[in-house]
């Protein structure tokens, strides 16, 4: 328990100091348990997959005209029948050519800008509420990024390690690591919820009932004050 006449509150944990233990809770068997300590293996993919985000993360400016595959991040204005509509604005957006986060006719029409060109795409809208009509929208390119190859040299610009498969190794060592430590964490929670159910609270001591009741009564009086009601 906590210190004498000392509460602590950690989420719907209330920490309380009793001498007697037994008179309000009877402990669930907790020697003996039998747990299943799972760690994931990492695979290949599971290495790979982290790379590929660490190459997107480090997408470096290019001045040339944009590709599949390229991160834009660009300004548009929507029109239809010379009209801005909702949602149909946007500033310093990002996305992937490719990736099909815009609509594939948008995507497709910024491929071939670069930097600072401006350009109107026309669009069919398939929706219900715009059906039929065309929109066009004024697009101007803020940036085009691309992600680097995976060699050497990338790996000695971007990384603490200067060769491919020391970067390769490395990010297999923590993938592990964090594998080893949420299987952990995984084991200590279970241990615990297992000896939690298997534990019976027969009666809750009195001081500590009477302290929430009032934190929770103090508590929607307050909400209740904020809405201008009264409990």
């Amino acid at each position: 328990g906590a210190a004498d006449g000392k509460k602590a509150e950690t989420g719907t944990t209330r920490l309380v100091s009793i001498e007697n233990v037994e008179k309000y809770i009877t402990i669930g068997e907790y020697k003996g348990l039998t747990l299943d300590n799972t760690v994931d293996a990492i695979t290949d993919d599971d290495v790979q997959a982290q790379i590929d985000e660490d190459l997107k993360d480090k997408a470096e400016p290019v001045s040339d005209a944009a590709k599949e595959g390229d991160l834009v991040t660009v300004n548009y204005t929507g029109t239809k029948d010379g009209q801005t509509f909702d949602g149909g604005t946007a500033n310093n957006y990002d996305f992937v050519i490719g990736d099909g986060q815009m609509f594939e006719e948008f995507e497709n029409g910024v491929i071939g800008m670069k930097k600072g060109d401006t350009k109107e795409i026309k669009i069919d809208f398939p929706s219900e509420t715009l059906a039929g009509k065309e929109v066009i929208y004024k697009v101007t390119v803020q940036n085009v990024r691309r992600e680097g190859e995976l060699t050497d040299e990338w790996v000695a610009k971007n990384t603490d390690y200067t060769t491919v498969d020391d970067y390769r190794e490395s990010i297999r060592s923590e993938l592990e690591k964090n594998a080893k430590e949420s299987a952990q964490e995984v084991l200590k929670n279970t241990a615990w919820s297992t000896v939690l159910e298997n534990s019976e609270v027969k009666e809750y001591p009195q001081d500590d009932l009477d302290t929430a009741k009032t934190e929770f009564k103090t508590l929607y009086e307050n909400y209740a004050k904020q809405g201008d009601m009264t409990l």
